[in-house]
């Protein structure tokens, strides 16, 4: 999660695109990855409330999509419904 946020915050491989970097990075975060909380509170600066907000719930719906990689959004792990 937290290298494919990179590649969209960077334009590596991907085009730019800094909402799915957010989402995939605030993953990475909320599921404690190493060096991805400095990064989210950096790209949080980037981008507006709505954009925040939107991201962040993209993610919380990928991950219930994706339940089987164990992710956390905001503490829980989350489960498929």
């Amino acid at each position: 999660m937290y290298l494919l946020g990179q590649m969209y915050w960077k334009g590596e491989g991907v085009k730019v695109d800094k909402e799915k970097a957010y989402m995939f990075i605030w993953l990475a975060a909320s599921s404690d990855v190493p060096g991805s909380k400095q990064d989210e509170a950096v790209l949080a600066q980037e981008l507006q409330d709505k954009q925040l907000k939107k991201a962040q719930k993209k993610a919380g719906e990928w991950a219930k999509a994706h339940p089987v990689l164990g992710l956390r959004v905001n503490g829980q792990l989350v489960h498929s419904n």
